[in-house]
């Protein structure tokens, strides 16, 4: 239809005749930003899309794993990647991801989405020859676009997504097991293909979900960085979890990406001020 045909009616049916609610919601916002172009440039009279109902609110608290999930979650990896079958028969077929526990442990050291793990290159690390702390720098993400391929961009998702974070031992023991690997990369990433292109984030996710098993069926990727922004929550408060995960305020970080303690902090000392006299 002509966009001055695209009424708020008929938008609205279009959005509700979408089956789930994300996808509600992806419609609403992009045709909102459209029409709203649209009225800027004086092709409609008005954003129409502004009076549709309400995309539904996502009702997915942010779920955290526990030490105890990451260390079996690390066991299954390693089990995972031994091609070995016994008596020294190999699997057949081709290999395996070689260096899947090393981007989980780069994940859970950072709180880096997988886009902005995979799109590490050496040069954003420093420190890792050194005895003091290693520093990793954000400063890319990876893009996939259909049926073309997957390139890095030179800017995480969003403007606070640069930072630099100071990363724990085992994360810096990772990195270095990659790097002892030598894996050539023309844009000299941590983890990049076999052939030392930019890494499909498809693949890895596919990769994860033959690992995890049944029982952690809700582990994504994504789950390590609600982890890490749960964890330092609890330890050093929410300001300190939203500067870790990039974001550009600590709502984002409450809303999404903290799991809510379901035991309330102790305030009986501030409460026995009620006590009877």
């Amino acid at each position: 239809m002509r966009l001055n045909e695209a009424s708020t009616a008929r938008l609205e049916l279009f959005i509700q005749a979408i089956r789930t609610d994300s996808g509600k919601r992806d419609a609403r916002g992009i045709m909102a930003q459209a029409f709203g172009l649209a009225s800027r440039l004086g092709a409609v009279e008005h954003n129409p899309v502004a009076d549709t109902s309400p995309a539904p609110t996502s009702n997915n608290a942010a779920r955290s794993l526990s030490v105890d999930d990451v260390h079996e979650l690390r066991r299954r990896v390693a089990a995972w990647q031994d091609r070995d079958l016994g008596e020294g028969r190999k699997r057949l077929g081709p290999e395996r991801a070689h260096d899947l526990a090393e981007i989980v442990d780069v994940m859970i050291g950072t709180g880096t989405r997988i886009g902005e793990c995979l799109a590490l290159r050496w040069q954003d690390v420093a420190g890792l020859d050194g005895d003091g702390p290693v520093v990793v720098t954000v400063a890319g993400t990876l893009v996939e676009l259909a049926g073309t391929g997957v390139f890095r961009q030179d800017h995480p998702k969003t403007k606070s997504g640069r930072r630099s974070v100071t990363i724990p031992a085992f994360s810096a023991d990772a990195l270095r097991r990659q790097r002892d690997r030598g894996i050539p990369s023309a844009e000299g990433l941590v983890f990049p293909s076999r052939l030392g292109t930019p890494r499909w984030p498809g693949n890895v996710r596919t990769s994860w979900r033959q690992v995890r098993g049944d029982d952690y069926a809700w582990v994504k990727p994504h789950s390590f960085r609600k982890t890490v922004g749960t964890m330092i929550e609890r330890e050093l408060g929410l300001s300190a979890a939203s500067a870790q995960l990039g974001h550009s305020g600590s709502a984002v970080t409450e809303r999404h990406y903290v799991e809510r303690a379901a035991m309330a902090p102790d305030v009986s000392g501030v409460l026995d001020k009620l006590a009877p006299r």
